[in-house]
C-alpha cells in the first residue's frame, strides 16, 4: 500500500476509485494522497474502500473508510475513514479534510487506555439520524487537511499526540481473513496489487465489474428509497484494454503526468445514414468506448497525431487544451476530455464523421475544386443540414487536412480510421499549492498558444498553411508541452 500511496500516478490510476473522486467534490487528489500517506504511517491499515452512498440523504459522503473488509466487498465493524466539510448538496468546494470513526471505535480505544478520556472531547457527532438519538459516528474536532490562502496544508499536529496514539491503536485492526483474499485474488491479480494493497479502485471492481445498473446495497443506515446512481466503476475487460501510462519522463513529474493513447483502444466507429445523398463519404458514428474517465479528466495540453500507414510514423496535426470549462466554470481537474474533446477531432478531422458541422468559409473554400467530393460540403442545399454549429465543428484547417489525405481516408472503413490516429496527453497533477482553478486555465491557455506557435500543427486554424510543420513526433510534443506548462 505504501507504495501505491508514494507514487502519483499509481494513487491515482490504482487508488482512487470514480466514487473517491466524486466525494472529494472538487479536492484535488494529491491532498487526499498527502492525507492517508500521513494515516498509513500510523495505522498500517492495507484496505481502504469508497462506498457509493450513505445516508442520511444529503449528508457529509464518506471518501474513504478502512474497516473489516468482508466476503462480499463490504467494510463493517468499528471503522474509521475521511471526509469533507461540504454535503452533497453544498455549492461551495470543500475547505477541509476531517477523521471520522464509529463511536464504538473511539470509546473502545479510550476504555482500553490508548488514549486519556478527555480524547472524546476532540469529536463531534457526524451524520447523526436525529437530533437526540445517540450519535453513531464522529468527526475530529479539527481537520487533517486545509485549505488556506497560500494552499492545502495536512497536519497531524504533535500537539495532538493522543490522535497519533488512536491511529496506532488502529494496526492490525483490518486484516482481512483468508476467505476474504482468496475472493479477491484475481482482481487484486488485475490490478498488480499483492494482499497489502486493497484499495477502492479494486474493491469497486470486485464489487461492480460484472453489472450494468446502480448499486444496490450502498451503506444505508435506515430504509429509504434508493436513488438510481450510474455505474461509473471499471470493469474487468476496460482494464485489460485499457491503455497504460507511457515511460516518457518529464523534468518535474510532480507537476505532470504524460500519457499516450492509441484511437482505436478509445473508440468505436460504426456506420451511419450520411446527412445527404451528396454527401456519402460523411457515414460514421464515432462513440467513446467505455473506459474508466480518471485518465481523463485533468487540466493539461494534448497533441492528436496521424500516420497515413501503418510503416510511417505519427506526426502531430493538432494541438489542444482541455480545463474543463472556461474561467468561472466548475473544478478544473474534472470532466472528461475523452468525451468533450477527442471523439470529436477524430469525426473533423478525418470528415468522415456524420455529423461534422462546418462554417460558411469553409463551404465557399471547397466549392473552389469541383472535381473533389468536398465539393458537395458548398452546395446550397446541403447548407442548412452542415454549415451549423452540430457540436462536431470542421475549421477550414481540418477540412483542407482530410482533403490533403484524403487517398487514405476516402474508403477506409472506420476501424481502419481509427488506426491512424494516436494522442499524447501531457496533463497537470491536481495540486498546485496556491493557484486557483481559473488561474490554472489560464497558465493552460497561455501554454497552448506557446505550443501551437513553436510546432505549428496542420490543423489548427492559426497555423498558415504552407507553414505548418509534419515532423513533429510525440517526443516532441511532450517536451514543449511540459516546458509551457511549467512557465
Amino acid at each position: 500500500m505504501n507504495e501505491v500511496l508514494s507514487d502519483t500516478s499509481l494513487f491515482e490510476d490504482h487508488f482512487c476509485s470514480p466514487t473517491t473522486v466524486k466525494n472529494l467534490r472538487g479536492v484535488p487528489t494529491q491532498v487526499l494522497q498527502k492525507v492517508l500517506l500521513e494515516l498509513h504511517q500510523h495505522t498500517a491499515c492495507n484496505i481502504f474502500a469508497s462506498p457509493r452512498l450513505w445516508t442520511p440523504a444529503g449528508s457529509e459522503q464518506c471518501v474513504v473508510v478502512a474497516g473489516s473488509l468482508g466476503i462480499d466487498g463490504r467494510t463493517r465493524g468499528k471503522r474509521v475513514g475521511l471526509c469533507v466539510d461540504r454535503k452533497a448538496y453544498d455549492k461551495v468546494s470543500p475547505s477541509a479534510i476531517y477523521l471520522w470513526a464509529n463511536t464504538e471505535c473511539v470509546d473502545q480505544i479510550t476504555a482500553d487506555g490508548a488514549v486519556s478520556h478527555d480524547f472524546e472531547k476532540m469529536w463531534v457527532s457526524w451524520r447523526s439520524l436525529s437530533e437526540t438519538g445517540p450519535a453513531k459516528y464522529l468527526r475530529l474536532l479539527m481537520p487533517v487537511a486545509r485549505k488556506s490562502n497560500s494552499g492545502w496544508e495536512v497536519s497531524f499536529d504533535s500537539d495532538r499526540g493522543e490522535l497519533i496514539a488512536f491511529l496506532t491503536a488502529l494496526r492490525d485492526r483490518y486484516e482481512p481473513k483468508p476467505a476474504t483474499l482468496k475472493a479477491l485474488s484475481s482482481t487484486l491479480k488485475l490490478f498488480g496489487h499483492s494482499n497489502e494493497a486493497i484499495t477502492p479502485a479494486v474493491i469497486d471492481n470486485y464489487r461492480h465489474a460484472d453489472e450494468d445498473a446502480p448499486d444496490t446495497d450502498a451503506e444505508f443506515d435506515q430504509q429509504k428509497p434508493i436513488s438510481i446512481v450510474r455505474n461509473l466503476s471499471r470493469s474487468k475487460p476496460a482494464l485489460r484494454e485499457r491503455v497504460q501510462p507511457t515511460d516518457a519522463d518529464t523534468d518535474d513529474t510532480s507537476k505532470v503526468i504524460i500519457r499516450r493513447f492509441e484511437a482505436h483502444t478509445l473508440f468505436s466507429a460504426l456506420p451511419k445514414v450520411p446527412p445527404a445523398p451528396s454527401l456519402s463519404f460523411m457515414d460514421t458514428a464515432f462513440s467513446c468506448r467505455n473506459l474508466d474517465a480518471e485518465p481523463f479528466q485533468a487540466a493539461g495540453l494534448y497533441g492528436i497525431f496521424f500516420k497515413a500507414s501503418a510503416e510511417q510514423a505519427p506526426s502531430l496535426i493538432y494541438v489542444g487544451l482541455y480545463r474543463n470549462g472556461q474561467v468561472g466554470s466548475g473544478p478544473v481537474f474534472g470532466g472528461n476530455v475523452l468525451r468533450d474533446r477527442w471523439v470529436k477531432h477524430i469525426a473533423t478531422c478525418s470528415m468522415r464523421g456524420a455529423n461534422v458541422g462546418i462554417g460558411k468559409r469553409t463551404a465557399q473554400r471547397m466549392r473552389l475544386d469541383p472535381d473533389h467530393d468536398f465539393a458537395a460540403l458548398g452546395q446550397p442545399n446541403v447548407a442548412e443540414l452542415i454549415v451549423k454549429d452540430t457540436g462536431f465543428n470542421a475549421g477550414e484547417n481540418r477540412a483542407l487536412f482530410a482533403k490533403g489525405q484524403w487517398s487514405v481516408l476516402r474508403d477506409a472503413t472506420g476501424e481502419d480510421i481509427l488506426q491512424l490516429f494516436s494522442f499524447s496527453y501531457v496533463r497537470l497533477s491536481a495540486f498546485h499549492g496556491t493557484e486557483s482553478d481559473d488561474q490554472i486555465r489560464r497558465r493552460v491557455s497561455a501554454a497552448e498558444d506557446r505550443v501551437k506557435i513553436d510546432l505549428a500543427p496542420i490543423c489548427n486554424g492559426e497555423t498558415l498553411l504552407g507553414q505548418h510543420r509534419t515532423d513533429v513526433t510525440p517526443e516532441q510534443f511532450e517536451v514543449s508541452a511540459t516546458f509551457a506548462l511549467s512557465g
